[in-house]
């Protein structure tokens, strides 16, 4: 079953102009797809937005989510940060989601959807200057085209 990061930036309004119906037909069907959230940050982005809490309180009563340990992706989003410091110096203005870095690293799910090209260009800044075992190789997932190639 693949598993997907869920950027919170995502629309999950059909009427959005950026809703990934792709991805949402595919959980609304139970196919085979799974979310992986975890870390206070998440979490508190979760929280704010009472349509995404709804979806993964739904999506939990199906088995298709994987919650991970909110400690250990803090842990690992202040490493990341730490080790981008020691080696770079300022974080690059891209890097806004290391929390989504950490979460990637600690479930070892490397797929996420979102519709964030910073993302992409953060990993791409970052990841062979501080290190790959710092940095997971984060597919950003943004097209329909892009998605069925995970599958």
């Amino acid at each position: 079953m693949p598993d997907y990061i869920l950027d919170t930036c995502v629309d999950i309004e059909p009427t959005h102009q950026n809703y990934p119906a792709y991805f949402f037909r595919d959980l609304q069907k139970n196919i085979r797809v799974r979310v992986v959230f975890g870390g206070s940050t998440g979490s508190a982005e979760i929280n704010k937005k009472t349509k995404l809490r709804e979806l993964l309180n739904n999506l939990k009563d199906r088995n298709q989510v994987v919650q991970v340990d909110s400690a250990a992706v803090d842990a690992s989003a202040e490493a990341l940060a730490n080790r981008i410091q020691q080696v770079i110096g300022d974080c690059p203005q891209e890097c806004d989601d290391l929390h989504i870095f950490a979460l990637s690293k600690v479930s070892g799910c490397f797929l996420v959807i979102s519709r964030d090209n910073r993302m992409a260009i953060c990993r791409n800044k970052i990841r062979n200057t501080i290190g790959h075992d710092h940095c997971p190789d984060l597919k950003v997932i943004q097209t329909e085209a892009a998605y069925r190639r995970t599958k």
